[in-house]
């Protein structure tokens, strides 16, 4: 006869006798309250008291008396069926009691992980969900990999096409200056000159008449005088 002892170990998963004692001796479970909470998981006695009912189809958002309300679904699903919802619902509360018993930083602490192990594999379950969201809603399309590394591979694939075309017309533009021409590739048109730039041109060509002028007036002497020393 199974007494309320009797049952398989949460953390270690050995069928045995003796739980409670089990987890005291060879766990150290020496939190009074937590061992309570885990031995009622290991014998399946635990008491749901109320809540919304985890049963598919079913609308009742409060019960008071939840087991007695999940049992009554007995006639619309298998045996079976009906124990798998009752097991998990009853995990479900007690880790919730754990967890609630871990916020209070008790004395002795916890040394189990039941429900933190729960809530990592919670969010993965998310994750994964919301990959399948991303899947679907990219019909058509290769799903991408959603690991971390992968993400930051593809960042870093986008800042460096980024680069790339930022060289690309840097380059472009070194080049275009360096042949004489426009970003473009048209070739630069040549500034019509300014005013100043015509001043400057009249006076350089004034300046060179006066020079040949004086050169031409010397040369001119030059000749008269050699030619009276010949008289």
């Amino acid at each position: 006869m199974k007494t309320k002892n009797d049952g398989v170990c949460p953390i270690c998963d050995k069928v045995l006798k003796g739980v409670a004692k089990h987890l005291k001796t060879w766990h150290k479970v020496e939190n009074v309250a937590e061992r309570a909470i885990l031995n009622q998981i290991a014998t399946g006695r635990v008491n749901l008291g109320s809540g919304p009912c985890p049963v598919p189809g079913c609308q009742s958002k409060f019960c008071p008396r939840l087991e007695r309300h999940i049992r009554s679904h007995r006639h619309e699903m298998t045996a079976a069926g009906l124990q798998r919802i009752l097991e998990a619902a009853k995990r479900t509360a007690a880790l919730q009691r754990l967890r609630d018993l871990r916020a209070t930083k008790p004395n002795p602490p916890l040394k189990s992980i039941l429900d933190l192990e729960e809530e990592e594999s919670e969010e993965e379950e998310r994750e994964q969900e919301e990959r399948e969201k991303q899947v679907k809603g990219g019909a058509g399309q290769t799903p991408l990999c959603q690991l971390p590394a992968c993400q930051s591979l593809r960042r870093r694939v986008q800042e460096l096409e980024k680069e790339v075309e930022e060289l690309r017309a840097s380059n472009a533009a070194l080049r275009a200056a360096a042949a004489g021409e426009g970003p473009s590739g048209l070739q630069r048109p040549v500034a019509p000159p300014t005013r100043l730039q015509e001043d400057e041109e009249a006076t350089k060509r004034g300046l060179a008449e006066i020079v040949s002028n004086l050169s031409d007036g010397d040369t001119s002497e030059d000749e008269e005088d050699s030619s009276k020393e010949v008289s």
